[in-house]
């Protein structure tokens, strides 16, 4: 099933020589497929913006490294109990991350970009929206994933880069989508 999803996502490299983080709306395209196989065709970064940092005009941010395949897998939390995560990983054209261009506060043009380890799993936590306006939609939060495993910048180094954001998932159909076994949480956004 065709898919797409919206998202207010912040990009951050803790480590450079001067942290930046930037902020962009997301979209992308991709689709559900059978067994919780799924694919991230595409993503599209627009309306950037510094929210700390070294970038401060023309900021350009972008996906690397697309398609990215996906796993829905079942995990156990820190609290022993059982929760559905969507795995990212490397479908052959590289791993997964992002890029940022933009026009530093020098003056000077700036470009970094941010890869998720080989080796190392990206699990997105994956809820049922019961409130709000996603209610019935399903949502992939970014924050706790990316927490757990950062990225390896090329301004910052090893484990400096970090993506902040809740990913909306919906049909382009319009039909709902429902993770089976996924917590169901109120979010308000």
């Amino acid at each position: 099933m065709p898919v797409h999803s919206v998202a207010t996502l912040e990009l951050e490299d803790s480590k450079a020589t001067l942290p930046t983080t930037v902020k962009c709306s997301s979209t992308d395209t991709g689709d559900v497929g059978p067994e919780g196989q799924d694919k991230v065709l595409t993503l599209t970064l627009t309306g950037c913006t510094s929210v700390k940092g070294g970038c401060s005009s023309h900021i350009l941010a972008s996906g690397v490294h697309l398609p990215w395949s996906t796993q829905l897998v079942e995990v156990e939390n820190s609290k022993k109990e059982k929760e559905v995560r969507d795995k990212v990983f490397n479908s052959g054209a590289g791993q997964p991350g992002w890029k940022v261009n933009c026009t530093n506060v020098i003056g000077g043009s700036e470009e970094d970009v941010c890869e998720f380890e080989t080796g190392t799993e990206f699990n997105l936590g994956i809820d049922n929206v019961t409130s709000g306006a996603h209610k019935g939609d399903v949502a992939a939060l970014i924050d706790a994933a990316s927490s757990e495993r950062p990225a390896k910048c090329s301004k910052g180094g090893a484990k400096s880069g970090f993506i902040f954001g809740t990913t909306f998932i919906l049909s382009n159909s319009g039909t709902k989508l429902t993770a089976a076994r996924a917590i169901s949480r109120t979010l308000t956004y």
